[in-house]
């Protein structure tokens, strides 16, 4: 995140739009610029240059370029870089303990005045100290910050370096933002985001929406804001802002939301949308390759070898129903792990596994052994879809299956459909499950 003095935006007809650098290298001006300052840090790294010196010459950059887009890229080079004080000879003067004794000097001999008298207090100090005349000049406000020096720098390529400001940049909008709606695609990411969305402390509420495909409505989850914009805190912006980086991480995203600014005239709200579509020379996933699979867009293949399950359990049965296919190729279900969510009473409830076949979902839930507690909040979900099923648009081309351990005893359980629902002992067996897909193939 940058500070909100370095946001650059574009308006437009009640638009709010973050000013993204392309990470194309046919844009000469952002990757000139970038490459700059990459080589200013170097160098300073190199040469040991004091922080003071470093910002004169960022400043003539300034006069050339926007002043908001180098202090912006400024701003993050200068978090991958460690400055410090600069060695000398003494390992026992420190900059106040040498400031202290001058100045005690100086108020005996009275104030020096020219320069022959500041050096000859100097001089007196270094023979006291028994340092050189250079090292008490060159130790004396050696912690300020703009005499430290630059010891440390992690070096960073120009593409990585325009990404992570994009993305800065981007949070950095979300500061003033008091309403903030954002989808994704795939259990996997879904579970990851809304983690997270917990973490910060966000409240939320899913959403079925029409995404323009009338046999696949998708969902939404909407960030509940502040009561009033007079109650509003950068605290809960920044949460917001602390949140992105999960959610622009995934293939496949969406956001759009409202931004107070204000202006001389009082504050004003303006809307803005971005998607993975729209940015995608300006941000890029940031998911872990062991989480996709060859291509298809929601990366949660059950039979991909380098997914990791919940539970053996989940392996095992994933591993064996892909070897029923291998056996039957006219049983043409697909089997996907951790598929969108469905939804709760506004919250999410991400089934184990979806089988689909000519448009006709089934949903399977795998109840293992875990504490009461777990249980009965597990249940109380089902249960809520259940009857979501017979009364709710959304669930009626939708079938969900749930395999219990027979171990387990739950109050919820028992209210639900009994003819949705079977037991299993050490592993789950295929013979139900393939008996219900086989009923509606």
């Amino acid at each position: 995140m940058l500070s909100s003095e370095l946001l650059r935006t574009k308006i437009s007809r009640g638009k709010i739009t973050p000013l993204f650098c392309s990470t194309n290298f046919g844009n000469g001006t952002d990757y000139e610029l970038v490459n700059k300052l990459i080589v200013l840090f170097t160098n300073a790294q190199k040469n040991k240059q004091c922080k003071g010196d470093l910002l004169k010459k960022i400043k003539s950059l300034e006069l050339e370029y926007d002043y908001k887009l180098v202090r912006g890229f400024f701003t993050l080079l200068e978090r991958r870089s460690v400055f410090g004080q600069l060695n000398s000879s003494s390992s026992i003067a420190t900059p106040m303990f040498i400031r202290q004794k001058l100045f005690e000097e100086s108020s005996k001999q009275g104030l020096a005045l020219s320069v022959p008298q500041r050096k000859d207090i100097i001089h007196q100090i270094a023979t006291q100290m028994h340092i050189s005349s250079d090292d008490v000049e060159n130790i004396m406000w050696s912690d300020k910050d703009e005499n430290l020096v630059l010891t440390q720098f992690d070096i960073i390529n120009p593409k990585d370096l325009i990404l992570w400001y994009n993305l800065s940049l981007f949070q950095t909008l979300l500061f003033k933002c008091i309403k903030l709606e954002f989808y994704v695609k795939g259990g996997i990411y879904w579970k990851q985001v809304l983690r997270n969305v917990k973490r910060y402390g966000l409240m939320y509420n899913l959403e079925y929406y029409s995404n323009g495909n009338s046999d696949d409505d998708s969902i939404k989850c909407v960030l509940e804001g502040p009561l009033s914009l007079f109650k509003m805190t950068d605290r809960y912006g920044t949460s917001m802002a602390k949140l992105l980086p999960s959610i622009v991480g995934t293939p496949t995203w969406k956001i759009n939301g409202s931004i107070v600014k204000k202006h001389d005239d009082g504050q004003k709200i303006y809307s803005f949308e971005l998607s993975n579509k729209d940015t995608h020379e300006f941000l890029r996933s940031t998911i872990d390759v062991t989480f996709q699979n060859d291509g298809n867009d929601a990366g949660n293949n059950a039979y991909d070898d380098n997914y990791v399950y919940d539970s053996t359990i989940e392996t095992a049965f994933a591993k064996r129903f892909h070897q029923y296919f291998d056996q039957n190729d006219k049983f043409t279900w697909k089997l996907s792990r951790e598929p969108d969510p469905l939804i709760a009473d506004g919250k999410a409830m991400i089934p184990d596994f979806l089988f689909e076949r000519f448009g006709r979902k089934v949903y399977f839930e795998i109840v293992g052994f875990w504490t009461k507690e777990y249980l009965e909040r597990k249940a109380a979900k089902l249960k809520t879809l259940f009857e979501n099923n017979e009364k709710n648009n959304h669930h009626k081309n939708v079938d969900l299956l749930v395999a219990v351990n027979s171990e387990l005893a739950c109050s919820q359980i028992e209210t639900i459909s009994k003819n949705k629902i079977f037991t299993f002992k050490k592993e789950v067996s295929l013979k139900p499950i393939l008996e219900h897909l086989k009923k509606i193939m």
